[in-house]
């Protein structure tokens, strides 16, 4: 989860060091440099927790790491997320605040993208451990070994066991089959997004009333990714 930018603020290690100062200088050297110190540190405190770069760069780094499977791909989409914050950072305030839908729709495409990941990252590991298994071929001198039995209650045992592989094959089939469709959907989406940072420099040389009549559709086309990722969630 998203840690709140007061949070990120009151944990950076400025606004501790500040804090810590400021008591000292009150119990050590004179009481009134206490809230003075306070001040500056109330200061700091809204300076850092207002500043999208020290927001979007302290979220980016507290993200936990992801399987190599998904790492490539969501480091692509994570990147047009710095790179549109990285252009806009530098436009004038009319153009900043035209683009202010479009940003905070990207910042919700990586997080639920990222989110994404994570929950499939249990899969990814089972699909790695099993790598080296082949339950189909077990499974099929099963079915040779039970075709040369004609004890019934020897047959009823490996039809037991059968059973057992049969379910190992089905679970590792629906493992691939579901990590296939999430790579696809992830290079769909860096695709998307590729196109996305291509029209938002077209679009940003626009005059502002033209940018601001574009930027709805394109919001309205990461919203539809964002929708793939829930439809994609709701699957079985």
């Amino acid at each position: 989860m998203n840690r709140s930018p007061w949070l990120l603020a009151l944990s950076h290690p400025i606004n501790i060091l500040m804090l810590v100062t400021a008591v000292a200088a009150g119990l050590i050297s004179a009481w009134w440099l206490f809230p003075l110190g306070l001040l500056f540190w109330l200061i700091m405190l809204l300076k850092i927790a207002l500043d999208p770069a020290l927001r979007i760069n302290q979220m980016i780094q507290e993200r936990d790491g992801l399987p190599q499977r998904f790492e490539k791909p969501f480091s692509r989409i994570e990147k047009s997320q710095v790179s549109l914050f990285n252009t806009l950072s530098s436009a004038k305030s009319p153009v900043k605040q035209a683009f202010e839908p479009l940003q905070t729709a990207v910042n919700e495409l990586v997080e639920h993208t990222y989110q994404l990941c994570g929950q499939m990252t249990p899969l990814e590991n089972y699909q790695q451990v099993n790598s080296n298994s082949n339950p189909e071929n077990e499974l099929n001198q099963l079915d040779r070994l039970i075709a040369t039995l004609d004890d019934p209650a020897a047959k009823k045992g490996y039809d037991a066991a059968r059973q057992a592989l049969q379910e190992k094959v089905n679970q590792k089939k629906g493992a691939s089959d579901r990590l296939s469709q999430m790579d696809a959907l992830l290079i769909s989406i860096s695709s998307d997004m590729d196109n996305l940072m291509a029209d938002t420099a077209r679009v940003q040389a626009m005059r502002v009333a033209d940018i601001q009549q574009q930027i709805p559709g394109m919001v309205e086309k990461v919203k539809g990714l964002v929708n793939q990722l829930q439809a994609f969630e709701q699957q079985h």
